[in-house]
């Protein structure tokens, strides 16, 4: 059964899909979780003609903006100049007595401010300093009033998506599985075995391309990002080839 958010968002979604087809104008969402994405997903059938497009602002975003586009816009090139998400760039003002603060720190002092955390995307961490992507609506504020972090006192500059200087770090693992299974996967991944990764499906952790998967059998296409919440996210490059005792020797990209 549908919880009353999941019925509410449906309906918010639902609503913006028909504000593009009527209008013939790009509209967009807020930020939306996995759990969101998976909703979203699961009306795609009852969507008006539009076009649709998940958008979080860099390569690799887990939070991400649907945006509605009019079917006879063209997207490539265009999405980007229109997309209304900005990026705060966060750092210390003395460095040098500075520490480096994690992720739930600059979070918790943008929510401090009163912001609801769905006007807030990633937040992208770079030793003393990060990049805060948000609704370009909140983000004069954010500038305005985000003056410490932990201890240290800060800074902020809004910059432009286009001009982000911020390419996810990753560590390349590989490793030889059973099977393609999703389960298989998440154990190399993170280092678990089968039984433990099977457990993380089951709980409703594990997110592909955005989307709630339940079932461990699963088989990934090559490209996909997968999402577990508590661990981590990883992109699942592809098979390699076959060992000589018939197992699949597969390369991921594991974020860190």
């Amino acid at each position: 059964m549908m919880r009353e958010e999941d019925t509410l968002l449906k309906k918010r979604l639902l609503e913006l899909a028909r504000q593009c087809e009527y209008k013939n104008i790009p509209v967009f969402s807020h930020f939306l979780n996995l759990n969101e994405q998976t909703v979203f997903h699961g009306l795609r059938t009852e969507l008006p003609p539009v076009q649709v497009i998940l958008e979080g602002g860099y390569e690799a975003a887990e939070r991400k903006i649907v945006c509605f586009l009019p079917v006879t816009d063209h997207v490539d090139g265009y999405l980007s100049s229109i997309l209304p998400v900005t990026a705060v760039w966060v750092r210390p003002k003395a460095p040098k007595f500075s520490g480096d603060c994690a992720h739930r720190d600059y979070l918790g002092a943008v929510l401090n401010l009163g912001l609801d955390r769905n006007q807030i995307g990633d937040i992208l961490l770079e030793g003393q300093e990060a990049w805060i992507l948000c609704r370009e609506q909140i983000a004069p504020f954010i500038i305005d009033q985000l003056t410490q972090v932990r201890r240290n006192a800060v800074v902020c500059q809004a910059v432009p998506l286009m001009q982000l200087q911020y390419t996810p770090r990753y560590k390349e693992v590989s490793g030889s599985i059973a099977s393609l299974r999703l389960d298989s996967l998440v154990s190399l991944a993170f280092g678990l075995s089968r039984s433990k990764a099977a457990e993380c499906v089951k709980e409703e952790r594990v997110f592909v391309n955005g989307k709630l998967t339940v079932s461990s059998a699963y088989e990934p296409a090559e490209g996909a990002l997968i999402s577990v919440r508590k661990l981590g996210k990883f992109r699942y490059k592809g098979f390699v080839n076959k060992t000589k005792k018939g197992r699949s020797y597969v390369a991921l990209e594991v974020f860190v």
